[in-house]
């Protein structure tokens, strides 16, 4: 029950973490262009630059949760091992 719960929570939660990235993206690059509007040259420069700064981190950042995620689920499941025992005792010092 709980790898089924947890199979379907991550990438559920990867997507409204996509979501944020990008709507927090969206409001600094309108918060640059209505702030700065003395010009028309630096906001355009400023949003072009942060717009690819952030495209880079986001890309970065979902590609090592989708890796992690992948690896967890396809590691095949480990054996558990059974402890032999031993005849003798260990001998102390």
């Amino acid at each position: 029950m709980g790898r089924t719960l947890k199979d379907f929570s991550l990438p559920i939660s990867m997507s409204f973490r996509l979501f944020g990235a990008l709507l927090s993206g969206l409001l600094v690059t309108e918060l640059v262009y209505y702030y700065i509007n003395l010009s028309f040259v630096l906001p355009v420069i400023v949003g072009i630059l942060f717009t690819l700064m952030h495209a880079l981190i986001q890309a970065y950042v979902l590609t090592m949760l989708t890796a992690l995620f992948y690896g967890e689920v396809s590691e095949p499941p480990k054996k558990k091992e059974r402890k032999k025992k031993n005849a003798k005792a260990p001998a102390g010092n």
